[in-house]
């Protein structure tokens, strides 16, 4: 099966000259195209129980590579475990409407800091009303800016406990079933990030606020996790998950990929 660095030795040459790519963008291509080869050096792998010995290609460790996750994702979970409660947890996902991706592509490191300060703020003060729990609670968050199909899609993947401390510092479960109610969640967040995007950029369409304010924003939290091991393999996939693995390129050929993907819409059935 093709991979994704086949594609690049075949196609990355003319995909760069006939299209703006960013500092980010370059590094990534050159990284994966370099991974495991010569151009990067090797080194020796030894086995102290035989001593057997093979030389081996080094590894790019680029974020994006999708050679390169399976150690960054171990290391990574090993360094969550001493930071996870003895609780339940929610996974809550945070996506914004489609009309603001051409904004958000063009400005994306200070909209990707406004996503992630509306998701805190919304998540903390809505924890904080006694509505809804009335206690201080923490989140991690993952930010993707891709869906399956590889279309841009940004949206922010949060790990969130089931309840939080109270001001007297006791702990204090939410309900069983949900954490917040996902209408209330969508609104304030929506109403956070239009105000702050309006704010830091002055000079966007003021029609395209008002369409994104009078839609219902996609946010949604599924039944909480009882497993705390479970938890952290599932956030460590989430973290280190690039935009598309290998296993999933079907065929590479006259200059067309074909791959397959889970559509969400439709049961998670793969096209």
């Amino acid at each position: 099966m093709p991979e994704v660095q086949d594609i690049l030795e075949q196609y990355g040459e003319g995909y760069r000259q006939s299209h703006r790519l960013s500092m980010v963008q370059h590094k990534a291509m050159n990284a994966i195209l370099n991974c495991r080869t010569a151009k990067l050096g090797g080194h020796m792998d030894h086995c102290p129980e035989c001593g057997y010995q093979r030389p081996s290609y080094n590894s790019c460790r680029n974020r994006h590579c999708p050679k390169c996750q399976t150690l960054s994702k171990e290391r990574w979970i090993d360094a969550q475990k001493g930071d996870l409660l003895n609780a339940d947890y929610f996974h809550v996902v945070f996506t914004v409407p489609q009309e603001l991706n051409l904004w958000i592509y063009r400005n994306q490191k200070d909209c990707y800091n406004l996503l992630f300060r509306c998701v805190a703020e919304t998540i903390q003060e809505l924890s904080a009303d006694k509505k809804y729990l009335g206690a201080t609670t923490g989140h991690t968050a993952v930010l993707h800016t891709w869906g399956q199909n590889l279309s841009f899609h940004p949206h922010i993947h949060c790990i969130v406990p089931a309840g939080g401390l109270t001001q007297l510092s006791k702990w204090l479960p939410s309900r069983k079933k949900f954490f917040l109610p996902v209408k209330v969640l969508s609104r304030k967040f929506r109403g956070k990030f239009l105000a702050l995007l309006k704010q830091q950029f002055p000079s966007i369409e003021l029609s395209v606020l008002n369409e994104c304010y009078h839609k219902e924003w996609v946010v949604y939290c599924k039944p909480s996790f009882k497993d705390v091991a479970f938890v952290v393999e599932y956030l460590g996939r989430y973290t280190n998950r690039v935009a598309i693995s290998n296993n999933r390129i079907l065929k590479l050929e006259d200059g067309q990929v074909s791959f397959k993907w889970r559509d969400y819409r439709d049961g998670s059935r793969w096209r």
